[in-house]
């Protein structure tokens, strides 16, 4: 399978430079379109908390999709090859 390869993270780990993060929770005011993210590192396990501009919050969150995505059909492959296999 070919490698796809994803603009870089708008949002890094702050001790390892991971761009792999499980969300806690989010919050987004109203008045001035931040978001505020509290978030864990799929890497190194790090707790964070990120206040985000609207642009920098768009990017994010279209970053997590598209690398949802780019796991969701990896492991599609993988399915498909183990049910070959089989």
């Amino acid at each position: 399978m070919r490698a796809r390869f994803l603009p870089a993270a708008p949002v890094t780990c702050e001790a390892c430079d991971a761009d792999a993060f499980a969300i806690l929770s989010t919050t987004t005011d109203p008045s001035t379109g931040a978001t505020h993210v509290r978030l864990r590192c799929g890497a190194c396990g790090l707790w964070q908390i990120r206040d985000l501009d609207a642009k920098t919050a768009a990017r994010f969150r279209e970053h997590l999709d598209a690398t949802q995505r780019q796991i969701a059909r990896v492991l599609a492959a993988m399915l498909r090859a183990a049910a070959n296999d089989a």
